[in-house]
């Protein structure tokens, strides 16, 4: 039991690992662009429209990997 509870908590361990890694990828490929942390206001239409396309992306993103992460935890 103590062997398999054990197993479980290195799963877990390696899964937040990853979930750690994949969010400083995420972190290091947002911070390329120069834009996401100006100031909305300084945005032209053309910057606008694509950062909006950039915040739906990583919404669909987070969600995709939200779910994944209930699909691990419910096997």
């Amino acid at each position: 039991e103590y062997n398999k509870q054990y197993e479980e908590a290195l799963k877990m361990l390696e899964m937040e690992k990853k979930k750690l890694a994949d969010a400083e990828n995420l972190a290091k490929f947002w911070n390329t662009f120069g834009w996401w942390n100006d100031s909305i206001d300084d945005m032209s239409s053309d910057q606008l429209e694509q950062f909006m396309v950039s915040i739906y992306e990583l919404r669909r993103k987070l969600i995709e990997k939200a779910d994944e992460h209930v699909m691990k935890l419910k096997m």
